[in-house]
C-alpha cells in the first residue's frame, strides 16, 4: 500500500492571502515566499536520502545472515523477514513495476471469470450473477492496483522557481544607482526658472552668453563710435 503525498494549503506569514500558485513572491504583499516553500518540502528530501539508508540496512542484514547457524533460523528467515525486506530496500521505480505487475495479474483474473461465466452455459442463475460480480470486482481490484502504480509510486518532481530571484534584482538596482551617481551631474529642468518668483523667467545666470574671444573688440568700437574725436572738439573750441 503506497502512501500519497498530501498537498498542504499555503498562505503568506504577513498578510494571510492563500498561495495557489508557484510564484516566489506573495501576489498581495510582495514577502518571499520561498523559506515557507523550502520547510513544506523537507519531508521530500529525507525521502530521497532513504535510498543509502536501504544500502546500509542491506548490507547489515546480509551480515546478520551470515551469522545464523541453524536450519530452523534461515528458513523463518528466508519465509518471513527477506520478503519484507525485500519491498523495503526496493527503489520506486521497482515497487511501481511489481504493483503494475500485481495489478494486471488481478485484473486478468476477474476479467477471465466473468467472460467465463458470462458465455458458459451456467444453468443456475443465482450462481452466474454471484461469478459475475466476484469476477468484476476482482477485475476492479487490479484496475485500482494498476492506477495506484502508475500515479502513486514514484515520488512527485517539485516545480522548478524560475521567478526573478530578489537579491539579485536588488544588486542590480544598486548598481544602477551607483552608476547614476557617479556619472556626470545635470541641473533639472526646474532650476532654469527662479525659485523666489518662477514668473520672472530664467534665471540670470543661464540668460548671460558665454564670453566670446570679440567681445571686447566689440565694445571698444561702440565706445570709438560715440564719443567724437578729441582734436575736432578742441578745435572747436
Amino acid at each position: 500500500m503506497g502512501f500519497t503525498r498530501k498537498r498542504f494549503k499555503m498562505y503568506c506569514p504577513s498578510c494571510g492571502t492563500e498561495e495557489r500558485n508557484t510564484s516566489q513572491f506573495c501576489r498581495a504583499c510582495g514577502t518571499d515566499m520561498r523559506p515557507l516553500r523550502t520547510a513544506l518540502q523537507k519531508p521530500d528530501a529525507i525521502t530521497v536520502s532513504a535510498t543509502s539508508a536501504r544500502e546500509e540496512i542491506g548490507r547489515a542484514i546480509a551480515t546478520k545472515i551470515q551469522t545464523l547457524k541453524s536450519a530452523s533460523d534461515l528458513k523463518k528467515v528466508a519465509e518471513e523477514v527477506l520478503p519484507e525486506v525485500e519491498k523495503f530496500l526496493e527503489s520506486p521505480a521497482e515497487r511501481r513495476l511489481r504493483r503494475l505487475r500485481a495489478g494486471v495479474i488481478t485484473s486478468a483474473v476477474g476479467l477471465g471469470v466473468t467472460v467465463i461465466l458470462l458465455f458458459g452455459r451456467v444453468n443456475i442463475v443465482p450462481l452466474a450473477i454471484l461469478g459475475w460480480s466476484g469476477g468484476l470486482l476482482i477485475f476492479l481490484i487490479g484496475l485500482g492496483v494498476i492506477l495506484n502504480g502508475l500515479l502513486f509510486s514514484l515520488p512527485k518532481e517539485s516545480v522548478p522557481d524560475n521567478t526573478f530571484d530578489r537579491h539579485s534584482l536588488f544588486a542590480n538596482e544598486q548598481s544602477s544607482n551607483n552608476s547614476l551617481n557617479n556619472a556626470e551631474h545635470f541641473d533639472p529642468p526646474s532650476t532654469l526658472f527662479s525659485k523666489s518668483n518662477p514668473a520672472e523667467g530664467f534665471n540670470a545666470q543661464y540668460l548671460t552668453p558665454p564670453p566670446s574671444v570679440t567681445e571686447h573688440t566689440t565694445r571698444q568700437l561702440k565706445k570709438n563710435k560715440e564719443e567724437p574725436p578729441k582734436r575736432i572738439t578742441a578745435e572747436l573750441q
